[in-house]
């Protein structure tokens, strides 16, 4: 199997959590049911019509996507406390990415429809998602310009800005 593909702005995969805070987090828990999923078992697939979201209780998981040769692109690494498949859940969308167990996994399931009734019934947590979603766009936006930032050097410094 071919080696995965880091993405530009990490030298390794790093964990680039997605963390809920507690309270929302708590608020997953007392609706969510419990799911166990096994390492190397998918959670959602990119491109899959987002039925919820994901809160991981225990274990890692991580979201790729696949390259055009095939290999995968891994883009994060998140663990317990991380919140799996928000954007897609809130807009009725697709799931971005691939989500995958590390190891084995112990993770909340909340469907769309309760988890965004929940929202609409708590300004207080959706004021949270919010904030969430804000530091997400800040997250892709630095990322976006270390990668514009790389591909405007020459080649020689191109290799040292994609481990950088």
């Amino acid at each position: 199997m071919d080696s995965p593909l880091v993405h530009p702005s990490q030298t390794a995969v790093t964990r680039l959590p997605f963390q809920a805070p507690p309270e929302l987090a708590a608020a997953i828990r007392a609706l969510a049911k419990t799911l166990s999923v096994s390492k190397g078992e998918r959670v959602f697939a990119a491109g899959a019509p987002a039925d919820g979201v994901y809160l991981v209780s225990e274990g890692t998981v991580r979201a790729f996507l696949p390259a055009d040769d095939g290999r995968e692109l891994i883009c994060r690494t998140l663990s317990a406390g991380s919140l799996l498949g928000l954007p897609a859940a809130m807009c009725a969308k697709t799931y971005q990415f691939t989500v995958e167990a590390s190891e084995d996994v112990s993770l909340r399931f909340l469907d769309t429809a309760t988890f965004n009734g929940m929202l609409r019934g708590n300004t207080s947590l959706c004021m949270l998602v919010v904030g969430m979603m804000s530091d997400e766009l800040t997250q892709i936006r630095q990322t976006h310009e270390h990668m514009r930032n790389c591909a405007n050097t020459s080649c020689s410094l191109r290799a040292a800005c994609v481990t950088a």
